[in-house]
C-alpha cells in the first residue's frame, strides 16, 4: 500500500531506490511505469496508482486500451485507443495514445479516464518522434485564444531554464530560440515575455507587436525626463 502512496504523488524518480525491496509483481509494475513515462516535471495532482499501472504496462505491453472519458467541456465518451506513452506534467498526467476511432494522435488526463479496461490485444506500435512535445504544445498554446511565436536572442538552455514547460515550448532555431506559448491577455503575455530579460522578436501575432510597440511608447514617455 505504501508503494501505490509513492506512486500516486508522482515521485518516479524514488522507485529505482524501493526495487530491491519489492516482490516481483510489484517490482515489474514499477518498471513498466518508468518505462512508459514522460516527465516535463514532477506531477502534484494524484490520480489512481491502479490506472497508471494499467495505462504504464498497456504502453509496454503494446495493448489496446478502453475507457470512459470526460473532456473539457464535460463531454462523455467511450474511447478505444493504442497507448503509447504517459506524460508528466507540472499538476497532471497524460496518456499520449492513438485514438482507433478518430484515426488520430490524442492526448487524454488521466484524472478524466475511468472504467479503463486493457484488452490484452497487441498492436504494431505507430512512430511517434516526441509524446512529450505533443503535450506540451497542447497545455500551452491549445486552450488559449491567441498563440504567440517568438524568437528569443539566446541559447536554447538559457530560455528552458527560464519557461516552465507547461507554460511555453522552447525550441533551437538557427542563431535564436523559439518560444510558442498561449495567451488570453496581451498585457499579460508582453509582461512575462519582457520580464524574462532576453531581447526578443514578436514573429505572431501582429496585434502582439504592435502591443508591444505601444506599451514601450507610454513607458518612454512616462521616464521621459523634464525639459
Amino acid at each position: 500500500m505504501e508503494t501505490r502512496r509513492v506512486v500516486e504523488r508522482g515521485a518516479l524518480a524514488a522507485l529505482a531506490k524501493l526495487d530491491r525491496l519489492l516482490p516481483p509483481r510489484l517490482r515489474a509494475q514499477l518498471t513498466a511505469l518508468r518505462a512508459a513515462t514522460v516527465s516535463l516535471v514532477s506531477p502534484t495532482e494524484v490520480v489512481s496508482a491502479d490506472c497508471l499501472i494499467q495505462l504504464a504496462q498497456a504502453c509496454d505491453n503494446h495493448q489496446r486500451a478502453t475507457f470512459a472519458y470526460n473532456s473539457q467541456d464535460g463531454r462523455y465518451s467511450e474511447r478505444r485507443v493504442e497507448p503509447h506513452r504517459l506524460v508528466a506534467t507540472a499538476r497532471r498526467w497524460y496518456l499520449v495514445a492513438y485514438d482507433l476511432e478518430r484515426n488520430e494522435w490524442r492526448t487524454f488526463r488521466v484524472d478524466r479516464v475511468s472504467a479503463l479496461k486493457v484488452s490484452g490485444h497487441t498492436f504494431v506500435p505507430r512512430p511517434l518522434a516526441d509524446p512529450a512535445r505533443m503535450v506540451a504544445e497542447g497545455i500551452t498554446t491549445a486552450p488559449y485564444a491567441h498563440r504567440a511565436v517568438v524568437l528569443m536572442k539566446a541559447a536554447p538552455e538559457d530560455v528552458a531554464r527560464l519557461v516552465d514547460p507547461y507554460v511555453g515550448v522552447v525550441a533551437g532555431e538557427g542563431d535564436h530560440t523559439k518560444l510558442e506559448l498561449g495567451f488570453d491577455d496581451f498585457d499579460w503575455v508582453a509582461g512575462y515575455l519582457i520580464g524574462l530579460g532576453l531581447d526578443f522578436e514578436v514573429v505572431e501575432p501582429a496585434d502582439l507587436r504592435k502591443h508591444i510597440s505601444a506599451l514601450g511608447d507610454r513607458l518612454r514617455r512616462v521616464h521621459r525626463p523634464p525639459r
